[in-house]
């Protein structure tokens, strides 16, 4: 029967049962007000009290596109007679669909593809996943899938977002075009298209997969919340892509585009040309605007054609700190404007900041500006205009990069304030390279190639600390085979569902599931493969699970969660207490995952910890765990079978939150969030932690990711919170890559001990609170490895880093807010490197073998306390 015949035969019915006449009123409760919702264009019934009738269940959506994973979802917005390609209003319906999938405890509503019309609002419930269909519009996707049409707000740049989100809420695979915003000569104001709820809207959002064709703003995440998750991201905006402020949590921005591209090449309408979009948005629009932010982690951002591409300022709440990996910048007039930093600065890797036009500045830091910035690894140009220009009194320091083209009439780096380091740099056009005004007040030029050798550096300065060497050759550390390598999203290899209920399964946090879910895995295993699925609830499993080949355990979260929110399937483990060497609670075995669900342990006590084995281990090659949460594992993770993928993993382990031993094919770990917060904050259970447990007991037992005699690991913007080890590689652990690594309030941030080689960090941060034995950065007398930091930032420890062994560190724009740097044994280099406080900031001891520090600077100059005799110690100046 068609959707069109349903509501046909639904109106004969009503007809004849006038006597439930609320049926046909017009409930508008969970939906906002809905614009002309009775008139003979927009007359749509609402079924909003039969609705309570429609029961969650779970299926495999056909979908006309392609999807990374399997497409999952227990309610589609057709169901509540949503009807796509129509001219009336779909607001009701699909806020239905939202707040009936939200009392079930949370799940995926599904709108399949076509235009869906918006004269209301939408507000995504906790826990409750928006999910449409949608491909990269710059591989063929634009203007297909799910497309949203937002028509309310116009002319109103305050009034309410077109979507809010509640705590964990996801938005994923959808388009959102506004239709009456169609005259580029006559840009209307708009509210924000998404924004996290004033109330309720703490954690998250989770935003994914999302195409803007023509939004005037697009995302705003502000209010104090934590964790939130945007990735994958297109869009023309035309005043202001992304506001960022008040977030005292990691958030990740990852892979996000804004270019006029999208909406003049979309179909949609009649969008106006590239050329005039552009042109608007050079002297109307700002790409995104940081405040405050704690530990943002930003990677592959691409913004075209806008006023300001990237701008960092401040808010009453504070300023921002964190890391960028692939920031590009283009067409446009400035591309990245640095006002307000906080003190713990940022480190910028692997960029590309272009800008054009006589008034292009590519890096502009602003008289504000007090921080410091470094940039590794980054090429910077502005034909006709000037790539950096610094008019504050912060530090920026540039290793490694590349100046391509600028004015013949500027310079490819002025300062007229505060301080500068540039070494190893390569400026290919033979134009006027530096200037320094009088004002400038230190500066360290070496090791820098330049066009036709004949550098062109004007230093005005007469008082300060200038130290420009243009002819000794210098070899600084590289960033070699510089990229984060990443990972395609796993998924089963076809489609098959397996629901647990069907099983016996009854979520109600009493009977024992264990044989229920088995089963379910057993026949999915037997079958070649497929996706068990759990739906919310709380479901108690007393002995141990096996994930069969090409299997999937997979729950209702569409994207990562804060275990404090309580939603979703949450398993209850309870088997092998006290007995770590027992089964695992899940086993894996090849290609097999775990998704969408979280694990908790009722009889695990902060003041009386048990051991139990790990929740989750790999069995088998090929290995997957994505948007998993384990607040209060003993063990969090175990693998030791390789070609392993880890996913936005949050939670914490009370020995370990997760342990690679003895695998060498290549692994990867990205976006894990190890920390005390699940278990302790939110909708607590009863044996959670007080508030302020972290600041002691965690520190001084458990480890974050510990590598014992594994190679090929690649770590992606992870973070650990309050454990005694962030990072621990042991034995022959080679070929580590880590890019954006994290580590707070830790006795030992990152801790090398063995042998290995060729290990690699870069945009790292570290923080150990404190002293007695903290540090950022710790090798023992074991260690005769090798390994190089690039763009590290660490603060809060008053000890700081201690190299000792007989091993190789190389450390390139190490910055240290509050500690010391002692260099014991083995060999160390350090250059283009910032410490925060006066002299003495390094103490060489004795035994070294040999240690190279130059172009560093610290505050009052650099001290170093040589107790070994003629260490290669030069070109350092003073803040």
């Amino acid at each position: 029967m068609s959707k069109r015949i349903s509501i046909v035969y639904a109106m004969l019915i009503l007809c004849f049962v006038l006597a439930t006449q609320s049926m046909l009123s017009a409930d508008v409760s969970s939906a906002n007000v809905v614009k002309d919702v009775t008139s003979a264009k927009n007359f749509k019934l609402d079924f909003s009290n039969a609705s309570s009738s429609i029961i969650p269940s779970p299926q495999v959506m056909n979908t006309t596109l392609d999807s990374a994973d399997i497409p999952i979802a227990s309610l589609d917005v057709t169901d509540f007679q949503a009807i796509a390609n129509d001219d009336n209003d779909d607001t009701i319906a699909f806020q239905q669909a939202l707040d009936t999938m939200g009392a079930s405890g949370g799940g995926v509503v599904f709108a399949p593809a076509g235009k869906y019309k918006f004269t209301g609002n939408l507000t995504i419930p906790e826990g409750v996943t928006l999910r449409g269909e949608w491909n990269n519009p710059d591989s063929g996707g634009l203007g297909q899938g799910t497309i949203l049409m937002a028509y309310d707000g116009r002319d109103d740049a305050n009034g309410t977002p077109f979507i809010s989100t509640k705590h964990e809420a996801t938005l994923r695979n959808v388009t959102i075009w506004y239709p009456e915003q169609n005259n580029i000569q006559n840009i209307r104001p708009y509210p924000w298209t998404i924004a996290n709820a004033s109330t309720d809207g703490y954690y998250g959002p989770n935003l994914f997969n999302i195409t803007f064709i023509n939004a005037y703003q697009g995302i705003k995440v502000d209010n104090g919340s934590a964790a939130h998750f945007i990735k994958n991201v297109y869009g023309t905006f035309l005043k202001q892509g992304l506001s960022i402020d008040e977030i005292y949590d990691i958030g990740r921005l990852q892979t996000i585009s804004m270019k006029p591209s999208y909406w003049a090449n979309s179909s949609l309408g009649t969008p106006p040309n590239e050329t005039s979009i552009r042109s608007y948005t050079r002297t109307h629009a700002t790409g995104a605007t940081l405040y405050r932010s704690d530990w943002e982690y930003i990677y592959d951002i691409y913004l075209d054609g806008y006023e300001v591409g990237m701008n960092f300022t401040n808010s009453s709440e504070g300023s921002f700190n964190g890391q960028i990996w692939g920031l590009h910048t283009e067409n446009g007039k400035i591309g990245v404007q640095f006002n307000k930093v906080n003190d713990n600065g940022i480190a910028i890797s692997g960029s590309t900041l272009n800008t054009n036009g006589t008034d292009g500045i590519s890096v502009l830091g602003t008289s504000d500006f007090q921080s410091t910035v470094s940039f590794n690894s980054s090429t910077f140009s502005s034909p006709d205009g000037q790539p950096v220009l610094l008019e504050s009194d912060g530090l920026f320091t540039f290793s490694q990069n590349t100046f391509t083209d600028w004015a013949a009439t500027k310079h490819a780096l002025r300062a007229t304030e505060g301080s500068v380091v540039a070494t190893g740099n390569t400026f290919q056009t033979n134009k006027p390279d530096m200037y320094f005004s009088n004002a400038v007040r230190s500066a360290s030029v070496l090791g820098n190639t330049f066009a036709g050798n004949t550098p062109a550096i004007t230093n005005l300065s007469s008082n300060g600390d200038m130290r420009i060497d243009t002819t000794t050759h210098v070899v600084f550390p590289d960033m070699t085979n510089v990229g984060p390598e990443r990972e395609e999203m796993r998924k089963p290899p076809q489609p098959n569902l397996y629901n647990v209920k069907d099983y016996g399964a009854l979520g109600d946090g009493v009977t024992d599931d264990t044989a229920s879910f088995q089963s379910a895995l057993n026949q999915a295993a037997a079958a070649g493969g497929g996706t068990v699925y759990v739906p919310a609830g709380r479901y108690k499993i007393d002995a141990h699970l096996t994930v069969g080949s090409n299997v999937e355990l997979r729950g209702t979260w569409d994207g990562p969660h804060h275990y404090g929110v309580n939603k979703g399937s949450i398993l209850v483990a309870s088997e092998n207490e006290n007995n770590p060497t027992g089964s695992p609670f899940i086993s894996l075995s090849n290609d097999a995952g775990v998704r969408g669900l979280s694990v908790f342990y009722p009889n695990q006590y902060y003041d009386d910890i048990k051991s139990y084995p790990p929740t989750i281990a790999s069995g088998g090659e090929g290995a997957y765990v994505i948007d998993v949460t384990l607040p209060n594992s003993y063990t969090g993770i175990k693998l030791t079978d390789g070609d392993y993928y880890i996913s936005y993993v949050r939670g914490l382990g009370l020995n370990k939150f997760i342990e690679i031993s003895d695998t060498n094919t290549d692994g990867y770990i990205e976006n894990v969030m190890n920390t005390v917060g699940d278990w302790q904050d939110g909708h607590t259970e009863s044996n959670h932690p007080p508030s302020d447990w972290w600041l002691t007991n965690p520190s001084t037992f458990a480890t974050g990711l510990e590598i014992n005699d594994s190679s090929n690991v690649h770590l992606f913007n992870n973070f650990t919170f309050g454990v005694g080890y962030g990072l621990i590689i042991n034995g022959t652990s080679s070929s580590i890559k880590s890019y954006g690594w994290g580590t707070d309030n830790a006795e030992k941030a990152l801790q090398l001990n063995g042998s290995g080689t060729d290990m690699k960090f870069v945009n790292t941060q570290l923080v150990a609170i404190g002293g007695n034995g903290k540090r950022y950065i710790y090798t023992p007398q074991e260690f005769s490895g090798n390994a190089s930091f690039f763009n590290t930032l660490t603060w809060a420890g008053t000890e700081g880093t201690e190299i000792n062994g007989s091993g190789y560190v190389a450390f390139q724009q190490y910055k240290d807010l509050t500690g010391v740097f002692v260099h014991n044994g083995g060999t160390m280099l350090m250059d283009s490197s910032y410490f925060h406080h006066a002299p003495d900031q390094i103490t060489l001891g004795t035994h070294i073998d040999d240690s190279a520090i130059y172009a560093n600077v610290g505050i009052g100059g650099l001290g170093v306390n040589n107790l070994k005799g003629d260490p290669d110690v030069w070109m350092n100046i003073r803040r």
